[in-house]
């Protein structure tokens, strides 16, 4: 089974037979977007120089309140992706140990950089890391996302 593909609804049977029945059903999972900074200007992303200009971040408190009475009503995991790196967002470990305090399972989408800021607790909260890595080299990474040295940080935090 692809953890990221939608066979996931399989483990979920009893979400199944109560769609079959035409009862409504809450999410699975909750795809999150924590904020639109980016430490990375990548080529074809379209919100970049806007996002750059004019911050945003998720309110901690409201995204756990939600989350919380998300899980009493069936929530079961939290994916972190979006408009900005996940990473980046400023209380990013807090979050985590918070989220994973209300037993969800968690995974995100990052371009790498920043992993070793929080490799402990990603390595103890997560069921997945997707690292979108994109080039062969230093030379064309650092082209492609508007970044000077990145790539070799981005190995080493993988490895």
């Amino acid at each position: 089974m692809d953890v990221l593909g939608f066979e996931k609804i399989l483990f979920h049977p009893e979400k199944l037979e109560k769609l079959k029945a035409g009862e409504t059903q809450f999410p699975i999972n909750a795809t999150i977007s924590l904020g639109n900074y980016c430490n990375h200007g990548c080529l074809w992303c379209t919100v970049y120089a806007a996002r750059q200009e004019d911050v945003r971040h998720m309110d901690e408190e409201q995204l756990i309140s939600f989350l919380s009475k998300s899980v009493d009503a069936g929530l079961k995991s939290v994916a972190y992706i979006g408009n900005g790196e996940p990473t980046a967002y400023p209380g990013f470990g807090k979050l985590v140990d918070a989220i994973a305090g209300l037993g969800l399972e968690q995974g995100m989408f990052t371009n790498g950089y920043l992993l070793d800021r929080h490799i402990d607790q990603i390595l103890r909260s997560f069921t997945y890391v997707r690292v979108s890595l994109d080039a062969g080299s230093a030379e064309v990474h650092d082209a492609m996302h508007d970044v000077n040295g990145h790539y070799d940080r981005i190995i080493d935090n993988i490895l």
